[in-house]
């Protein structure tokens, strides 16, 4: 007589951070924008919009990281700024990517999502143990603190500090030691294929995509597009 199978229960709900918890504010276009019209060019949101694919090809090579620090982080975004403007046909220097750069670092920059409090409030009181694995630089706390979500997480990792980038299992291995919680028992919430759902998996926890954009209609993968919809995957 065989017997049912147990399907262990979540107790841990890990996020990655940006395009899942928040986001850049207004938008990381119009910060953009915002830094090349104070330095006296002329163009607009829809020069950014049809730049940034080229931008981000160019850069595609540099993808994943093997370590993300300050200064690895320092490296890409230049590249990625340089390939930004000359896309754009500006003639740039290294003080317009400095200054783009050091506008992403300011937490004021930085919003939540409308749907993050309130989803990681009722997950909270339904007694799921939260925490953040991201590949952030090492200001990931501060960013934590000054969003009001640093007390509802009891694990917070970001690469900066750990030293391995998503999709490297290592990091998720990292939180699930630090809160004592097994692979089975964990879900990871984020928005990118690689690094978030290849990368819970091959650490052995339940990927679910969050797809704001309807970007992935078509993955192999648990998906929502609001955070509003986890705790009904969850229950």
């Amino acid at each position: 007589m065989s017997s049912a199978v147990t399907v262990p229960k979540t107790q841990l709900v890990l996020f990655d951070v940006g395009s899942t918890l928040v986001d850049p504010f207004p938008s990381s276009r119009e910060i953009v924008l915002r830094v090349l019209l104070d330095g006296g060019m002329r163009l607009d949101l829809s020069d950014l919009q049809q730049a940034e694919p080229q931008a981000w090809q160019s850069v595609s090579h540099l993808l994943p990281f093997q370590r993300y620090g300050r200064a690895e982080s320092q490296v890409f975004w230049n590249a990625f700024y340089s390939a930004l403007l000359d896309c754009l046909g500006i003639a740039h220097d290294q003080h317009i990517r400095g200054k783009i750069y050091h506008e992403f670092q300011r937490v004021e920059n930085w919003r939540c999502y409308p749907d993050c409090l309130p989803a990681l409030n009722e997950l909270k009181a339904a007694g799921y143990r939260l925490g953040v694995v991201s590949n952030w630089e090492e200001w990931l706390d501060t960013l934590l603190v000054a969003l009001g979500l640093s007390e509802l997480f009891e694990v917070a990792i970001a690469f900066g500090n750990f030293g391995r980038a998503k999709p490297d299992p290592s990091i998720f291995y990292e939180a699930l030691r630090v809160v004592g919680v097994s692979p089975d028992r964990a879900v990871y919430v984020g928005d990118s294929l690689r690094d978030d759902v290849e990368g819970a998996r091959a650490a052995g926890l339940r990927p679910i995509l969050i797809d704001r954009q309807t970007r992935f209609p078509l993955a192999d993968v648990e998906r929502i597009s609001s955070l509003t919809e986890l705790m009904s995957l969850l229950e």
